[in-house]
């Protein structure tokens, strides 16, 4: 007799079941149950000043299983539309829109200009990237002014004098 027969004579006997262990019992109902908690959507309270409805472009969504979400709503919309928009949404708030003036309104310094022309001169820049470096001036003149004057080609002596 091989071990191949012996393994499926093995296999052929009925081994009787073993009692298992009770398990205690959970402290909460389970995921199936029918009693207990029942969870709820809860709307925010909107007070708008003066009761008049306040309508945004910008809102940032709240839900409560992810990370908030800024939106932009063109026409603008109330409160109760943004929340008929986003139905899993658990809150929403306006975004003050009036704190920062548009970046192509705002002018370029002086000084910074004659640095952007003479980095593009000196890098041969080329009309698309002298249009994007003008948008970086505009939106962030501190930070481009330290790039550009830090440039170790740029700011040579014979350069920038």
């Amino acid at each position: 007799m091989g071990y191949l027969d012996r393994l499926k004579g093995m296999n052929s006997e009925k081994c009787p079941p073993l009692p298992l262990p009770k398990l205690p019992k959970a402290p909460y109902g389970s995921f199936g149950s029918t009693h207990g908690a029942r969870f709820q959507k809860i709307t925010p309270l909107v007070r708008p000043a003066d009761d008049a409805v306040t309508a945004s472009r910008w809102w940032l969504i709240h839900y409560s299983d992810r990370e908030t979400v800024e939106v932009a709503s063109f026409p603008p919309a109330t409160h109760a539309e943004i929340l008929e928009r986003h139905p899993d949404a658990i809150a929403a708030e306006p975004i003050n829109q009036a704190i920062a003036e548009p970046a192509r309104k705002r002018e370029i310094d002086e000084s910074l200009e004659h640095l952007i022309v003479r980095a593009g001169a000196h890098w041969m820049y080329s009309p698309d990237a002298c249009a994007l470096i003008r948008e970086v001036a505009r939106r962030d003149p501190e930070g481009l002014r330290l790039a550009l004057e830090t440039d170790v080609a740029f700011s040579r002596r014979e350069l920038t004098s």
